[in-house]
């Protein structure tokens, strides 16, 4: 594998493991109760930053070849 491709997958790995972290963190403290959160809307908002964070490393990748 060309060392550009996994320099990008390695930045969106350790990205993605910190927008998740934070992201948690936030919906845990606004929503005030573990036991309360909804885990669609987890999923949900997951799933639409791992895309986005995706589609940044995508345009990275590109940007420098």
């Amino acid at each position: 594998m060309n060392t550009q491709l996994t320099h990008r997958i390695k930045s969106l790995l350790w990205r993605a493991g910190g927008m998740a972290f934070v992201a948690i963190i936030a919906y845990v403290t606004s929503t005030g109760d573990i036991f309360e959160l909804d885990w669609n809307i987890v999923v949900n908002t997951g799933t639409l930053v791992f895309l986005g964070l995706i589609a940044s490393e995508i345009t990275k990748f590109l940007n420098n070849k």
